[in-house]
C-alpha cells in the first residue's frame, strides 16, 4: 500500500455564518465543524486619546484610553487599545505590543493576541471595532520621570514588525505619563 500523510490548511471565513460546517475530501466527508458568530462592535467606542494610524493590511489604530497619567514605580499600568479592521483580514495573526519607553529603555510592556488572545487579527472582519485591554508589566523598578507611550503590531512568526508610512513600526501615543 502506498499511502503518504498530506498536511493542509483550511480556513473557515471570519464571517462564517453560525451553524455546522462539514469538511470533505474529494467527495467523502471527513469531519463536521459547529461554527459560532462572535460578538462584534460596529459603532465606535469610547476613545480618549485619538490617534487614527493606519497599519497597512490589518486595520487603524483609532486610540486608546488610559486610566491615569501619573503611575507608581512597580505597579502594573492598564490600557486600552482600539482598533478598526482594515478591509481585508490579514492571513497572518499579529501580536499587539504596547510599551512605556523611557529615554534609555523599556519600563513597561505589554505583548500579546488582541483581546487576551480572543481575536486574532485574521478573524477581523471589514470595519468592525475592538477594544483590546493590556495590562503593561513593571521591568524597571528604579526608574522615575517622563514615560513615552506606543503601540504597534508584529508577526509572531518572523518577528517582524508591521512597517508604517515614514518608516516608523510604532505609533507614539500623545500623551504625557509621569513615573513616581
Amino acid at each position: 500500500s502506498d499511502s503518504a500523510l498530506a498536511w493542509v490548511t483550511f480556513r473557515i471565513p471570519p464571517d462564517a455564518a453560525t451553524g455546522e460546517a462539514v469538511l470533505t475530501l474529494d467527495g467523502q466527508q471527513l469531519t463536521t465543524y459547529n461554527i459560532q458568530q462572535t460578538e462584534r462592535i460596529f459603532e465606535i467606542p469610547n476613545v480618549e486619546i485619538d490617534v487614527h494610524q493606519e497599519f497597512p493590511g490589518v486595520g487603524t489604530l483609532i486610540g486608546v484610553n488610559i486610566p491615569q497619567t501619573e503611575i507608581v514605580q512597580g505597579e502594573d499600568f492598564p490600557l486600552e487599545i482600539i482598533w478598526q479592521a482594515g478591509e481585508e483580514s490579514p492571513l497572518a495573526n499579529y501580536r499587539v505590543f504596547g510599551q512605556l519607553l523611557s529615554s534609555d529603555s523599556v519600563i513597561w510592556q505589554s505583548d500579546s493576541e488582541p483581546l487576551s488572545g480572543q481575536r486574532p487579527t485574521s478573524t477581523w472582519i471589514t470595519g468592525e471595532y475592538l477594544v483590546d485591554s493590556h495590562l503593561l508589566h513593571w521591568n524597571r523598578l528604579e526608574y522615575s520621570g517622563k514615560a513615552t507611550l506606543i503601540v504597534g503590531l508584529y508577526n509572531p512568526v518572523t518577528a517582524e514588525r508591521i512597517s508604517l508610512p515614514g518608516g516608523t513600526t510604532f505609533v507614539t501615543i500623545p500623551a504625557e505619563i509621569e513615573v513616581r
